[in-house]
């Protein structure tokens, strides 16, 4: 397939977008909160408005997801982790400071 995707990209749009995944840089972003509660929400927007197209997302208030191991609230305020290669920034607890870490990972958007 390598050599027809180049030639027909729009006959391959979920395989590219699957290569894309594979090669590029992976966010992991981690969500500390109950979904239900409005600061959670707020953070889950921030998340979701931001376009980062190679992204994982976890968000719960347990350790059953691998992403959300080990990792707590500060203050008990809903904190967000971003995370690459397992590797966590500092966590933040408002949307701007979580939309900042976010624009921080592709100076491209700052």
């Amino acid at each position: 397939m390598a050599g027809l995707m180049p030639q027909h990209p729009a006959a391959f749009p979920h395989l590219l977008c699957a290569l894309d995944f594979h090669l590029g840089k992976t966010k992991e972003i981690a969500i500390i909160g109950n979904p239900c509660e409005k600061e959670t929400r707020c953070l889950l927007d921030a998340v979701f408005h931001t376009y980062l197209p190679n992204k994982v997302v976890a968000c719960g208030t347990g350790e059953d997801l691998f992403l959300l191991r080990h990792k707590q609230r500060i203050g008990d305020q809903a904190t967000a982790y971003v995370c690459e290669n397992f590797t966590c920034k500092l966590p933040v607890t408002t949307p701007g400071d979580l939309d900042a870490r976010l624009k921080d990972r592709h100076p491209s958007l700052i």
